[in-house]
C-alpha cells in the first residue's frame, strides 16, 4: 500500500515526473493495476488538455461549434443538439465545456477512453488467469497502438468506438445482454458510424460457424462495393440522429491514398493481422464471435484500402478488437508445449511484435511533438497537477 500511496502523492506533486513510477505500477503491480491506469490515463489527459487545436483538426471544429452554443440557453442549445447527428457526443461536449472549460474535453475523453479498454484488458486476463508478464504484453500493444491524437482530437469517433467495444465484451464474454444491449443501442448516438459496426456485430450473428470461407469472401465483396454501401447509407439517413450519414458516406467513400510512410505500414500490419486470424480460425484458440468481428472489421478495411477516411477508421477498430482477440491467443501459448520449429516461429512472431510496437511507439511521440501546446514548456511539464489544470 506504501508504493501507491507514494505514487499518489507524486502524482499530485509532478503528473509527468511521476509517470515512470505510474508505468512501472501499471505493468508489475496485481493488486492495484485498474488505479496505476486511472492515473496513467489522467496524465495523458493533461497532456492533451493543452493542445491548441489546428484548423485541420476535428477538435478546432468542435471548440468553435460549442463557442457558439454558449450564446444560446442551455435548453435552447441542448434541443438544437438533439436534432442533429450524434447527440450523446455533442451533449458530453457541450454539458463539460458549459462547467469546466473546451480543454477539459479532451481531458476527459482521454479518462474515458484508456480506462473502458484499460477494464477490458484486466478484466479479460483475471478471466484468462494471465500472469504479470502476460498482461503487460497486451499493455504495451494497446498503449503503442492507441493513437493518443486521433482518438482525442476525433473525440466524438473514439467514444463510439469505446462503448462499442465495451458493448460486444459485456455482450460476447461477459453474456451481460441487459447492459450490453444499451451501450450498442447508444453507441450510434455517439457517433453514426458505429451502425456500420452494429450491422457487422448482426452479420457475424448470421454466420454460426467461424471457420466458413464463404462469409468472409462475402464480407470483402459488400465492403469493396461502394455502390452498395452508398446506397445503404442513404436508407439509414432517414432514420433519426443517423440523417447525415448518406453525406458522410459520399465523403468517407472518396478514393484518397495519402503519401509518406505511416497510412501503407497500417495497412500492411492490417493484412498481417488477417492473415494470422484467418489461418488460426479453425483452431478454436479465440472465441469465435470475437474472431469473427475482427476479422470482418479488418478485411472490410482491406476491402476500402484505397478510400483512406473509411479504411483508417476500421483499421483503427480492427487493431483494438485484435488486443481482445490477443489475449486469447496469449492465453493458449501459455498453456500450449512446443517442437523446436515450432518455437522458431513463435520467436519470429515475437519479434514481429516488438517491431510494431516500436515503430508504433516512434510514430506516438512523433505526433505529439507536431501539436501545439498552450503555455507548456518542457520546465512546466514538472509543476503540480492543480498549476497545469489552471494553465
Amino acid at each position: 500500500m506504501a508504493f501507491p500511496i507514494f505514487v499518489t502523492l507524486l502524482f499530485l506533486i509532478s503528473p509527468f515526473f511521476s509517470l515512470f513510477f505510474v508505468v512501472y505500477g501499471l505493468f508489475k503491480s496485481t493488486r492495484y493495476k485498474r488505479y496505476y491506469g486511472f492515473l496513467f490515463a489522467l496524465a495523458v489527459g493533461l497532456l492533451v488538455y493543452h493542445i491548441v487545436p489546428t484548423v485541420d483538426l476535428d477538435l478546432y471544429r468542435y471548440y468553435t461549434y460549442l463557442d457558439q452554443l454558449q450564446s444560446n440557453g442551455f435548453l435552447q442549445s441542448i434541443s438544437h443538439i438533439w436534432g442533429e447527428s450524434d447527440p450523446l457526443s455533442y451533449s458530453f461536449m457541450f454539458v463539460v465545456s458549459s462547467i469546466f472549460n473546451n480543454n477539459a474535453i479532451t481531458l476527459l475523453s482521454a479518462l474515458i477512453g484508456y480506462c473502458v479498454i484499460f477494464y477490458i484488458i484486466f478484466d479479460y486476463s483475471k478471466l484468462k488467469a494471465l500472469d504479470v508478464r502476460n498482461t503487460g504484453i497486451l499493455l504495451l500493444l494497446f498503449i503503442a497502438s492507441y493513437s493518443i491524437i486521433n482518438s482525442f482530437t476525433g473525440i466524438r469517433f473514439a467514444l463510439g468506438v469505446c462503448i462499442f467495444l465495451l458493448a460486444l465484451y459485456l455482450d460476447v464474454i461477459k453474456k451481460q445482454r441487459t447492459i450490453s444491449t444499451i451501450l450498442y443501442i447508444i453507441s450510434p448516438l455517439f457517433h453514426t458510424s458505429m451502425i456500420t459496426l452494429l450491422m457487422i456485430r448482426v452479420a457475424a450473428l448470421s454466420f454460426k460457424k467461424s471457420t466458413s470461407l464463404f462469409q468472409y469472401i462475402f464480407i470483402f465483396i459488400i465492403g469493396i462495393s461502394t455502390a452498395f454501401l452508398q446506397q445503404i447509407s442513404q436508407i439509414l439517413s432517414s432514420v433519426p440522429f443517423l440523417n447525415i450519414l448518406s453525406s458522410r458516406a459520399d465523403v468517407y467513400l472518396q478514393p484518397v491514398f495519402p503519401s509518406g510512410f505511416w497510412y501503407p505500414f497500417n495497412v500492411v500490419v492490417t493484412i498481417l493481422l488477417i492473415t494470422l486470424l484467418f489461418c488460426i480460425r479453425k483452431k478454436n484458440i479465440i472465441n469465435p464471435m470475437i474472431l469473427k468481428v475482427n476479422l470482418y472489421v479488418l478485411i472490410v478495411a482491406l476491402a476500402n484500402v484505397m478510400n483512406f477516411y473509411i479504411a483508417n477508421r476500421y483499421i483503427i477498430v480492427g487493431a483494438l478488437l485484435f488486443v481482445i482477440s490477443f489475449t486469447d491467443i496469449i492465453s493458449y501459448l501459455k498453456e500450449s508445449s512446443f517442437f523446436a520449429t515450432r518455437r522458431i516461429l513463435l520467436y519470429i512472431s515475437f519479434t514481429v511484435y516488438l517491431a510494431v510496437v516500436i515503430i508504433y511507439l516512434s510514430y506516438q511521440v512523433t505526433y505529439l511533438k507536431q501539436m501545439d501546446y498552450e503555455n507548456l514548456t518542457p520546465y512546466s511539464l514538472l509543476e503540480n497537477i492543480f498549476t497545469l489544470l489552471a494553465r
